[in-house]
C-alpha cells in the first residue's frame, strides 16, 4: 500500500510539473498564431515582409 501511494504522489509531482511546463508552452504557440495573422491581415493591407520583419519605404 505505501509503494502505492508513494506512486500516486509521483504521479501527481510529474503531472503538475508537465502542466506547469505546458502552460508557457501554449502562451506562445497563441502568441505565434496571434503573429501570423496580423501578419496576414498587414500583407492584405499592402505591406510586404523583407527578411523576416516589415518593410516600409522611408525618403531621405
Amino acid at each position: 500500500m505505501a509503494a502505492n501511494q508513494q506512486l500516486e504522489a509521483q504521479v501527481t509531482q510529474v503531472t503538475g510539473e508537465r502542466d506547469q511546463l505546458q502552460a508557457p508552452l501554449d502562451k506562445a504557440e497563441e502568441d505565434l498564431t496571434t503573429a501570423a495573422e496580423i501578419r496576414k491581415q498587414l500583407m492584405r493591407a499592402g505591406w510586404r515582409s523583407h527578411a523576416g520583419g516589415l518593410n516600409t519605404t522611408t525618403v531621405s
